[in-house]
């Protein structure tokens, strides 16, 4: 499998346009949905409650913010390649994330968090807004590192069927945003950044922090250390075929890895 900072092979950035539109020609976006409360998985018991709401109440802010961060991008572009497909690929991308905002506001009306998670979502959300970097590694660092390689596998095992259906619906666009920010970040010959990394360890820690399943459940634990080697390994290699089996047993399928045909 290659490094998230390779190019070989791969779908260009109109064929990722094409497969996001319809046969109208037109972005296609999905409808956010109010969501029914379902039991999490263990009635929530090994600090999964916890880790949800902090799933939740960061979502709730970041989502919003990688769409910013790929705002930033395009008012930096001439107006040549604002209008041409790398334009009109992340322009889809900010209103995919507006979706995907719009969605998290419905789970938290299902599945309401604490103030105290609000302000450590907030505070984190700063750090990433400060912290160095161009604003695609931003993007591309959250989206790989820490919602595919974190939040989403957690609501989909974990956060019974209403979170499991938002965590499927959200990765398959956050698939064409990694596969699409990689490109172009390649042709910028930009690669990975060493602070983006470590705040991405840490909010996977931060998210983590509490939750510690037994390895009689799945056959080992499902902790912190867990997650930190499964995010490192979609950064550093593209895939974790352990995060990848953990999510196949649910009745949806999100591919948490990058060897699909969009990816290369």
């Amino acid at each position: 499998m290659m490094n998230l900072t390779q190019q070989k092979n791969s779908v260009s950035l109109q064929n990722l346009y094409d497969f996001k539109c319809k046969e109208n020609g037109s972005p296609h976006f999905w409808t956010p949905q109010e969501l029914d409360a379902h039991e999490y998985t263990f009635g929530g018991d090994f600090g999964i409650s916890e880790t949800i709401s902090r799933v939740l109440s960061l979502a709730d802010v970041l989502e919003v913010e990688v769409g910013a961060y790929i705002g930033e991008f395009i008012r930096k572009l001439d107006e040549k390649t604002t209008d041409g497909i790398v334009g009109k690929l992340l322009k889809a991308f900010i209103k995919d994330e507006a979706v995907h905002a719009h969605q998290i506001k419905y789970a938290l009306q299902t599945y309401p968090v604490s103030d105290w998670h609000r302000n450590e979502a907030a505070l984190i959300n700063e750090e990433w807004k400060s912290a160095g970097g161009h604003p695609l590694q931003k993007s591309s660092t959250l989206e790989v590192g820490v919602f595919l390689g974190c939040s989403l596998p957690i609501l989909l095992r974990l956060g019974g069927h209403s979170l499991l259906w938002v965590s499927e619906m959200i990765a398959k666009d956050e698939f064409l945003h990694v596969a699409g920010g990689r490109g172009i970040l390649n042709k910028l010959n930009y690669g990975a950044v060493d602070n983006l990394i470590r705040l991405q360890r840490k909010t996977v820690a931060y998210i983590t922090e509490k939750l510690n399943i037994p390895s009689q459940h799945f056959g080992f634990e499902v902790n912190t250390d867990w997650f930190l080697q499964q995010s490192n390994e979609l950064i550093v290699s593209g895939s974790s075929a352990p995060l990848t089996r953990w999510t196949d047993i649910s009745i949806y399928r999100a591919k948490f890895e990058n060897s699909n045909k969009f990816m290369y």
